[in-house]
C-alpha cells in the first residue's frame, strides 16, 4: 500500500513538473516573433455588438492584421466569421473596418461561412489554393 502511494506521488509530481515546463515553453515561444513574411493573414471572427460595432477582442485582432499588412509581412488578409446572433456577418463587418482603416479592398478575402473552426479550415484551404 505504501509503495503504491509513493508511486502515485512520484507520478503526480512528474506530470505536474512536465506541465509547468511545457507551459513555460509555450508562453516564451509565443512571445517571440521571428519576423518572417507570409502570403496571407487569417483573422478569425468574434462578436459583433448589437449596434454593429466590433467587440474589443475583434478590433484588436483586426488591428494586428493591419499591422502585419502595413509592415508588408503579409500580402493579403482573410477575415473569417459566420452570422452572429446579433444579425451581422462577421466577415463583412470585419472587411468594412479594414477598408475604413485604408486597407485596399483587393487584398481582403471574406469568408462568411466560418461559423466553426472545421468549416473555416476547409474554406480557407480552398481559398488559398
Amino acid at each position: 500500500m505504501k509503495t503504491s502511494f509513493t508511486v502515485f506521488k512520484t507520478l503526480t509530481a512528474f506530470i505536474f513538473i512536465w506541465f509547468i515546463i511545457h507551459s513555460l515553453y509555450i508562453i516564451i515561444d509565443g512571445m517571440h516573433d521571428n519576423g518572417r513574411k507570409a502570403d496571407i493573414a487569417v483573422i478569425l471572427g468574434s462578436k459583433v455588438n448589437e449596434d454593429g460595432t466590433l467587440s474589443r477582442r475583434l478590433e484588436k485582432r483586426l488591428e494586428a492584421g493591419i499591422d502585419l499588412y502595413t509592415k508588408r509581412r503579409v500580402k493579403m488578409i482573410l477575415v473569417s466569421g459566420g452570422l452572429g446572433k446579433e444579425g451581422f456577418y462577421e466577415g463583412d463587418t470585419m472587411k468594412e473596418f479594414l477598408i475604413r482603416k485604408q486597407i485596399p479592398d483587393s487584398v481582403i478575402v471574406v469568408d462568411n461561412y466560418g461559423s466553426n473552426r472545421y468549416q473555416y479550415v476547409k474554406i480557407s484551404s480552398a481559398t488559398a489554393i
